[in-house]
């Protein structure tokens, strides 16, 4: 197994299969609820492009989404009903980070946060599962800020590194200006297998610890994001 990263048994499986979370989207609100919205906000809700900050205004902005329950009569026809993973696999992330020792917390049934240790210190993991679309997405945030003045140079240095990358890739986070390495696997109708997260952990570990000191060659050292990348990949093979 890559890295030394321990294995570990999938959790239980979680039958609770029609569970879905309220988005933007009026077709997953209970009709009392939709009526509730359109009373509180009708000038908003009357227009379509308002209609969704109009659902945010109602339900709390940035709060986590209310569980409603969904039965099958809720559907229109057969097709409509979800079919997604019966593991839930933000617990086998979690089972998977405990295993490793890292610090973590349970924002929710589907989103995690992690300390992930580094040859350049410790990172941020996000993990979030969108349920209505099946996609599992995991945010490694670099411990580096990005400054105004070597943003246009840092985007530059990430997309030569993500030319070098074969699983996810590096952008930066603009709301904290800090690097992310990003992969988004696809879950609809399968569900999260040991050895595809394995692969994940293990490509965000090495990339960005093969690719944090070029950007910090680029904002801090004063060197071009081609120089950079190219030390950085000499350094990589000298470890080797």
């Amino acid at each position: 197994m890559p890295r030394g990263l321990q294995r570990f048994s999938p959790p239980a499986r979680n039958s609770a299969r029609h569970q879905k979370y309220d988005w933007l989207s009026s077709k997953f609100l209970p009709q009392q609820r939709m009526k509730d919205v359109k009373e509180t906000c009708q000038a908003w809700y009357a227009c379509a492009i308002l209609r969704p900050f109009c659902v945010l205004y109602c339900f709390g902005m940035g709060n986590p989404p209310k569980k409603v329950v969904m039965n099958e009569s809720d559907y229109s026809t057969v097709d409509d009903l979800p079919e997604y993973p019966t593991n839930n696999p933000v617990s086998m992330v979690e089972e998977f980070v405990i295993n490793q020792d890292w610090n973590s917390e349970r924002s929710n049934e589907y989103e995690l946060w992690a300390e992930v240790p580094s040859q350049w210190g410790n990172q941020r993991l996000w993990v979030v599962y969108h349920e209505e679309t099946g996609y599992l997405q995991f945010n490694c945030y670099l411990n580096l800020k990005i400054p105004a003045r070597q943003f246009l140079s840092a985007v530059h240095t990430m997309t030569l590194m993500n030319e070098r990358v074969w699983l996810g890739h590096f952008e930066i986070w603009s709301e904290e200006q800090v690097p992310v390495f990003r992969v988004v696997l696809p879950l609809r109708k399968t569900e999260l297998q040991e050895p595809q997260l394995e692969d994940v952990m293990t490509a965000m570990q090495d990339e960005t610890d093969r690719f944090f000191p070029a950007i910090q060659w680029v904002v801090w050292g004063g060197k071009t994001p081609e120089e950079a990348i190219a030390a950085a990949i000499v350094e990589t093979e000298g470890e080797a």
